[in-house]
């Protein structure tokens, strides 16, 4: 390991440099910070007008690396000082833990407070529930491994005056929107060019530190005469499955490919942990739709063939069907879901390139 002070780093490479994307950020304590593997992922937005569904499946770098020494349900100690000075829970900074071994392996939490070496953590992943983490048969426990990483928000992601990588406007009716699913509608988002940040529609305030939600998908539509454009994001390669809460109960989330690689459909009937309901039809199995850039396409797994389906069609298999690298999928699960049977978990699908 390696000491570093805490940071941020831009998640854009130089390319979005060049549009006067640069970020500085406040150091704070030492803390030590784990090497990975860093890549680089291009994704691409289409011509206005046009809606593309993007996600981003590098992990943000980690500021501090460390084993837990004591928890509590919602609460983990480290030892030493890591933070002291550092306040993880701001609005314009947020935070994140991400936990890298055990149990919970693949779970990330944002900090809503913290000392000098504890975190307290929202333990509803965003979700109507809590999971604890110390909850039985699943618990995190001590020596489990976690990073502490800072978050993308509207403003420090798609920048804002002078750095902006959308169109911006007077309304949403005339600016590029970035809209995120709440689980029962999708909230859209534009720089507004009167007011000099990130609204919403139908909200008035300040919307720039509104979080992008690790292992989430966004929608981004562009207005017409808008140019194709991509968007190049550096970061940790996964080196571990990724753990993401779900609500069940007929609802959906909007998730992203989670690694840098194109995976297959299949790869989203989930791992042992909490595999997808398969059915007999669309409207009795667990479902993952994928955006043609002009509707969602729902499939889901045949309990009685193994194969995987598309909605209008009955006979071809899409098992092999390829998700691209940073394309995110519409999940939604029927059963009413509790406790551990909240998460859906995806493997790696690589091998470990830090071993020979």
């Amino acid at each position: 390991m390696k000491s570093a002070p805490l940071f941020y780093y831009a998640r854009l490479t130089a390319l979005c440099a060049a549009l006067g994307l640069a970020f500085a950020y406040p150091a704070a304590a030492q803390t030590s910070v784990t090497t990975v593997p860093v890549g680089a992922v291009q994704i691409a937005i289409a011509a206005g007008p046009a809606t593309t569904a993007i996600g981003f499946p590098l992990q943000s770098e980690s500021v501090y690396s460390g084993q837990i020494i004591s928890l509590g349900s919602s609460t983990i100690s480290f030892s030493g000082t890591p933070f002291l000075g550092s306040n993880l829970a701001t609005a314009a900074s947020p935070f994140y833990i991400r936990i890298k071994s055990g149990n919970q392996q693949g779970r990330v939490l944002k900090v809503v407070s913290n000392t000098n070496d504890t975190c307290t953590l929202d333990i509803t992943d965003g979700t109507p529930n809590s999971v604890a983490l110390d909850i039985a048969g699943f618990a995190v426990t001590i020596n489990d491994t976690v990073d502490v990483f800072p978050a993308d928000t509207l403003a420090s992601f798609f920048g804002t005056s002078g750095g902006l990588l959308l169109n911006a406007g007077t309304s949403a009716f005339n600016a590029d929107t970035v809209s995120f699913w709440s689980g029962v509608k999708y909230d859209s988002y534009f720089y507004n060019s009167n007011l000099g940040y990130w609204s919403k529609l139908g909200s008035a305030g300040n919307f720039n530190n509104t979080i992008i939600i690790p292992n989430e998908g966004v929608l981004i539509k562009r207005k017409p005469g808008a140019p194709a454009t991509s968007i190049t994001v550096m970061g940790n390669v996964p080196m571990h499955r990724v753990l993401i809460r779900h609500s069940g109960n007929n609802s959906t989330k909007l998730i992203v490919s989670p690694f840098p690689v194109d995976l297959p459909l299949s790869a989203f009937q989930f791992n042992a942990l909490n595999p997808l309901l398969s059915g007999t039809s669309l409207f009795n199995a667990d479902t993952v739709s994928t955006w043609n850039g002009v509707r969602w396409m729902s499939y889901y797994k045949n309990k009685n063939s193994g194969l995987w389906l598309r909605s209008g069609d009955a006979t071809t298999d899409f098992t092999s069907q390829v998700i691209p690298l940073g394309v995110p999928v519409t999940v939604l699960r029927r059963n009413i879901n509790s406790g551990i049977t909240n998460f859906i978990g995806i493997d790696r699908p690589y091998a470990d390139p830090t071993l020979n």
